[in-house]
């Protein structure tokens, strides 16, 4: 979870205690802040060294210092809101074995347009090996700048469907930024089909 808070702790571990979600640990990396504003350093862009940083600090750093503590397996999940919903982008077109499932709750995609287009339209890009899911969600209340860029990339996005890569983008009716809920709605998106061992009879 990024943009770690307590409050995205909470809403981290409700999420996760949904039926059909299998058991995880909750990860709430912290940054300087939530809002657009604060995080807008980790918007990704042309030589964008806070950026790239974030992302090694995060595959080079915690992934190890939670693989030692914990039992896990190689399925995680990201999810980032707002600027934190560009860095789920940016993550999955330039590290997309990172992660199993990415979710993006209003990707504040129009700051940094036509980089994200550069990378999502990349022929050079890397492509997932295994089964990956994305899962972005957005309201009909958004400010028209950021509705209008999350509107403009979607069919590039929609175009990055393949094999190994499936795409859920839901425009909501009467929510505004970042939807509620959207880490439930994403992990059930991620998750779906999924059952405990004990129900695979």
């Amino acid at each position: 979870v990024l943009g770690g808070s307590a409050s995205n702790l909470v809403e981290g571990v409700q999420a996760t205690a949904q039926r059909g979600v299998p058991p995880m640990i909750v990860v709430a990396i912290a940054t300087n802040g939530y809002r657009v504003t604060s995080n807008l350093g980790l918007v990704p862009s042309e030589g964008s060294n806070p950026a790239k940083k974030y992302l090694q600090f995060i595959s080079e750093e915690l992934f190890p210092y939670v693989e030692q503590r914990f039992r896990v397996e190689n399925h995680r999940t990201l999810y980032g809101a707002s600027a934190m919903g560009v860095f789920v982008l940016h993550t999955l077109l330039e590290q997309p074995e990172a992660f199993a499932g990415y979710v993006a709750s209003s990707p504040a995609v129009a700051y940094q347009y036509d980089y994200m287009a550069a990378k999502a339209t990349n022929a050079a890009r890397p492509r997932p090996r295994r089964n990956t899911q994305l899962y972005v969600v957005y309201g009909d209340k958004e400010s028209p700048e950021l509705r209008e860029g999350i509107a403009k990339y979607r069919p590039l996005l929609e175009a990055l469907r393949s094999d190994t890569l499936t795409i859920t983008i839901e425009d909501l009716p009467q929510e505004t930024h970042v939807p509620s809920d959207s880490l439930s709605k994403g992990l059930k998106q991620v998750f779906d089909g999924y059952r405990y061992p004990y129900e695979r009879l």
